[in-house]
């Protein structure tokens, strides 16, 4: 049964019952306090209450033992004594009590408190097959106790492990189980198979496989109790037991008509996660779950009072097929409002639940009221603990939310800095998912962190290089992070000695695997997007076109992270390079495109979801150019409109993203987002209300509805609790100005110093040191300028002017073929080039194309000759504006909000605007120039009837 150290010297070594000393904790200065907008939340919903702190001990101490928090003074806040090492304080009996009152020995094995006690039981007595699997429920019932005098780690787990299996008792016993499997229940042969997997006994051993053709022959009559652990032993990573699930669904579809109460749901519910993979996330299988949980919510069985852990249970479950099952996504929206209005949620026990809860709202991004009380629950036990490596979790819960504090986003930075320098690699390396989590969801800009952080996953992944399975599994989710988390710092981040470690590991694949043909598609494609975005041009020899041949196998998801890939790769080329590089992935590309609008057409992008991550992956490989991805943009869209009914604010957040990147204004899709928005907006994110709000201005999109929209908008902005970014505040602020619903109050709040020192901050310690602050200065500028052209009334100086005389120097207006065809044109027109002024600017300095000015009688004057006469009013200026492509929507070709706002305050000003727009220009009714000519003389003076 394969090499065995001796179980003296591990006892001996490693002094496993020392009682670790309890940590003192300290006032740490993490001042999370729950915020103006927590409070606010408590006084609309008077279920949120946080008196209600008296918890079930038994999942409070699941709690503890899993997380690390052993103070005592914690402790007995929630009214519960502290664990005693001596003492066992749950038994699992896997026979009847009768049973086990009637036989002493079967009693003491259930009650033993000690490894040795365990073994030294059944070596007194002739051990039998009741003994024998007693004995091994109880072992790893120890393990609680174990946990409790040692820190719970990963390595931990693995000394208790190694220290049971370490006793030859421990295998006479598994050899006892094995022979007379015949003779055990189910339950208890299920419950067998599920502890040796947990004592990380190898699928090969033959003990293991004798076990589990027993039950194989019995599976499609286990009850659901045993077949929701014979389920969880097949589905176990690297246990190779997966290509028999299929055998559990008669028993799972005959379970699912008979479920009768919570308990049995919560057992189907871990039946369907393990199941899931296996089957048709739109079948039979997945239908008739997903129907009786619907049935379920109808007709109220699944309500805001039902315990959190049947509620989390279906959660899971669902979550395993939301994006592919329309029916899925719907029911776990419904199920997440439920514990936003669950007063079982403010429970501190219900901190064992919270990353299920946050996995299933990030699939969906509301209700917000959740996430708040997730967040509150969270401080209030930060406030009490001495950070450390075991709260990473607790850490992770106060970070995820976009609109999080300048001042605990710091102290986020000072925890995790601290951390990452203080612990060992080794009890670092289990919290690295969280870690990254934290860092790209605060959006930490300080480098000395992130470079530790991916110096440290490059530690964790050579100490995995023994182990293939290991290593591969966190290499690949390394890889994907590092893709992503560009965007952080505005896609100026690399880390050069993380990128040629990952390559030269990736280069040894390609020698190896890569050398044949592609074996698994997934693991490919998600390590040749990195070496398309790293590895540099010209492209690996022979990668492209293995990426094409596999055209038919690639899935949406793999669409998406090689055209992240190639995004990245066009990104970081010079652009003389950029040329070359377009044409070297050409053919990538265009069957990228093919395959994606093959997929939209079929079943599989069989919800919204999904058809927004094809549009957001042609975003990403199309972004240098838009004319290709037309087509599929366009397939794309007509596909959401048929799902519109499928809207959710994650999928709303991600079409927001689409459609102001590629500006198409689609009337259905955005008149259904804003109606979901007027619906919903007590449940929405303010920054996603803001977002809605800004896509409209900037698409030049208006209804009534719209109208509506703006002062939820505009209440979302002046409430103390958005806590949103400046930059939002200010393109949302423009946004209302243009609707003439920008308030005097929202105005005297933002033209303040504390808000633009606020400003100041945030570009000081911003993520994306290479736009933001300009993006930052520019609408503030805009903001400015359109509040003293529109808004005289609120008293705001103009205090921009220095700014702009400095952009005109440093970026002067661009002429183009269409600027010099209409300025020939109008010197034909007028008869004298000094009649027309080029490039001039209004007295707040809107950039002008061609300036020309009509005396009282309509007739053209020199400008520079008629400026003192300007101000009798019987003269009239016309700013005549170039409208190129890029002022315009994508589709319908509607004039987008800056250029609105830019035409009405030069009417304000006291212009007459003439807009040219280009594809008027060009079109085939101005092909001859007299027919340019005559449509310019008519913008000109058909006033005068000229």
């Amino acid at each position: 049964m394969g090499y065995r150290v001796s179980y003296c010297m591990l006892l001996n070594t490693k002094s496993i019952f020392s009682k670790t000393a309890v940590r003192s904790y300290r006032n740490n200065l993490f001042a999370l306090k729950t915020f103006h907008r927590t409070l606010s939340i408590c006084e609309r919903n008077p279920k949120f209450t946080t008196s209600s702190f008296s918890i079930s001990a038994e999942v409070a101490e699941d709690f503890f033992y899993k997380h690390g928090f052993k103070g005592k003074k914690l402790i007995n806040e929630l009214n519960y004594n502290s664990y005693d090492k001596e003492t066992v304080n749950y038994h699992t009996r896997l026979y009847p009590r009768i049973q086990v009152d009637d036989d002493p020995l079967l009693e003491a094995l259930v009650k033993a408190s000690t490894i040795e006690q365990v073994f030294g039981l059944i070596k007194e007595q002739p051990l039998n097959v009741k003994y024998a699997s007693q004995a091994i429920a109880t072992l790893w019932n120890l393990k609680k106790g174990y946990y409790n005098v040692t820190s719970n780690t990963e390595s931990t787990n693995k000394d208790f492990i190694q220290v049971v299996k370490s006793h030859p008792q421990f295998w006479i016993a598994v050899d006892c189980v094995v022979k007379s499997a015949s003779l055990l229940s189910d339950d208890t042969l299920t419950s067998m198979l599920l502890y040796l997997r947990k004592f990380q006994i190898s699928m090969m051993e033959p003990s293991l496989q004798s076990l589990l053709c027993t039950a194989l022959t019995r599976v499609k009559t286990f009850s659901l109790d045993s077949l929701a652990k014979w389920c969880l032993f097949t589905s176990t990573p690297n246990h190779g037991g997966r290509l028999m699930l299929p055998a559990a669904l008669p028993a799972f579809h005959r379970h699912v008509n008979h479920c009768q109460s919570l308990t049995d749901l919560e057992m189907l519910s871990v039946c369907f996660v393990a199941i899931a993979p296996v089957v048709d996330k739109n079948g039979p299988t997945a239908r008739i779950f997903i129907d009786h949980i619907i049935h379920l919510l109808d007709t109220n069985v699944l309500n805001q009072d039902t315990p959190l852990a049947a509620l989390v249970g279906v959660l899971r479950a669902l979550y395993q097929v939301a994006k592919s099952n329309p029916l899925s996504s719907c029911a776990s929206i419904r199920i997440l409002y439920l514990l936003q209005d669950s007063h079982l949620i403010n429970n501190p026990s219900s901190m064992v639940y919270f990353d299920a809860i946050r996995r299933s709202w990030e699939a969906v991004n509301e209700p917000i009221g959740l996430v708040r009380k997730i967040e509150n629950i969270a401080c209030s036990w930060l406030e009490k603990l001495d950070i450390q490596i075991e709260h990473i979790n607790l850490l992770s819960h106060v970070s995820h939310i976009q609109d999080a504090s300048s001042d605990r986003k710091k102290q986020l930075e000072r925890h995790l800095m601290r951390i990452l320098e203080k612990e060992q690699p080794i009890a670092i390396e289990p919290y690295l998912k969280q870690i990254f989590r934290i860092i790209r969801s605060s959006k930490m800009s300080d480098i000395k962190l992130v470079d530790l952080y991916w110096n440290r996953v490059l530690q964790s992944l050579a100490r995995r290089l023994g182990n293939k399975e290991e290593f591969v599994a966190l290499l690949l989710d390394a890889a994907q992070w590092y893709m992503f988390f560009n965007n952080n710092l505005g896609g100026t981040y690399r880390s050069s000695n993380f990128e040629n470690e990952i390559l030269k590991w990736m280069d040894g694949m390609m020698n190896g695997d890569w050398s044949q043909p592609v074996q698994n598609v997934r693991f490919f494609c998600r390590l040749a997007a990195f070496v398309l975005a790293y590895g540099g041009h010209p492209t690996a020899t022979g990668l492209l076109e293995k990426l094409v041949d596999i055209e038919e196998q690639l899935t949406i998801q793999d669409i998406f992270y090689i055209s992240r890939g190639i995004q990245l790769a066009r990104h970081w080329l010079r652009r003389p390079q950029l040329h070359f590089s377009q044409r070297d992935t050409g053919d990538l590309t265009l069957m990228l495109d093919r395959r994606s609008a093959f997929l939209l057409s079929s079943p599989a992008s069989s919800t919204l979801s999904l058809t927004t991550t094809i549009l957001h992956a042609a975003l990403y490989r199309n972004a240098e150019s838009y004319g290709s991805a037309l087509p599929l943009n366009e397939a794309g869209l007509r596909e959401c409109e048929t799902r519109l009914n499928q809207l959710t604010a994650r999928v709303i957040r991600d079409l927001i993203f689409f459609l102001d990147r590629f500006r198409y204004l689609q009337f259905p899709i955005m008149d259904a987002i804003v109606d979901y928005a007027l619906k919903k907006h007590e449940h929405l994110g303010p920054s996603l209300l803001v977002n809605i709000f800004v896509l409209c201005f900037n698409l030049g999109y208006s209804s009534k509805n719209l109208e509506l929209l703006a002062p939820i908008t505009s209440q979302s902005l002046e409430s103390k609790e958005n806590g949103m970014f400046g930059l939002f505040v200010l393109e949302a602020s423009l946004a209302l100005i243009l609707s003439n619903r920008l308030s005097i109050k929202l105005v005297n709040e933002i033209f303040t110093v504390q808000f633009l020192d606020k400003l100041d901050l945030e570009v000081a310690a911003c993520y994306s040191k290479a736009t933001y602050p300009a993006r930052v200065r520019r609408t503030l500028m805009e903001l400015n300028r359109s509040v003293c052209i529109d808004m005289p009334e609120a008293g705001v100086p103009w205090f921009h002017e220095k700014y702009c005389q400095e952009q005109i120097h440093t970026n002067p207006p661009t002429s183009t073929n269409f600027h010099v065809d209409i300025h020939h044109c109008l010197v034909q027109i007028l008869g004298n080039s000094n009649l027309i002024e080029r490039w001039t600017y209004s007295p707040y300095y809107h950039l002008i194309d061609f300036e020309v000015h009509l005396n009282e009688n309509g007739q053209p004057v020199v400008p520079s000759a008629n400026k003192s006469k300007m101000s009798n009013g019987r003269e009239e200026k016309i700013a005549i504006l170039a409208l190129l492509p890029s002022l315009f929507t994508t589709n319908y070709g509607y004039l987008m909000g800056l250029s609105l706002l830019r035409q009405r305050q030069l009417e304000i000003l006291g212009y007459r605007v003439v807009g040219i727009p280009h594809h008027h220009w060009n079109s085939l009714a101005l092909s001859t120039t007299q027919a340019k000519s005559n449509y310019l003389k008519q913008k000109l003076f058909r006033q005068h009837n000229v």
